[in-house]
């Protein structure tokens, strides 16, 4: 038996998805706009959780990724109270930031 048989008598849903991407542009490299997103004075009380690097793991498998960072923050005190009344909220949070250098531009994308 394989570790996915749960999914035996699972379908597709057909509901729309709950959410969308919005794009940002930065003026800075991804670097310093992570810097600045995790420093920023609104972060006061928001928990940093971790911040990957996509592009160096990439490297590490000689593969190729334009500069892409992601950070993980949220606030356990507003968080926790919407997960025990709602699990799904689990699937929002906590707070992801995809960071990505395209054509010499940033893109942050955040969903609504």
């Amino acid at each position: 038996m394989n570790g996915l048989s749960w999914r035996n008598n699972i379908s597709p849903c057909d509901d729309p998805p709950v959410f969308s991407v919005n794009k940002l542009r930065s003026p800075y490299l991804v670097k310093v706009t992570m810097d600045r997103i995790s420093d920023a004075p609104l972060r006061k009380g928001v928990t940093i959780f971790a911040q990957i690097d996509h592009a160096a793991a990439a490297q590490q498998h000689d593969l190729s990724l334009p500069d892409t960072e992601l950070l993980i923050s949220g606030q356990p005190k507003l968080g926790t109270p919407s997960m025990n009344s709602a699990i799904s909220t689990g699937l929002d949070l906590p707070l992801l930031e995809p960071l990505q250098e395209i054509e010499l531009l940033l893109t942050q994308a955040l969903k609504d």
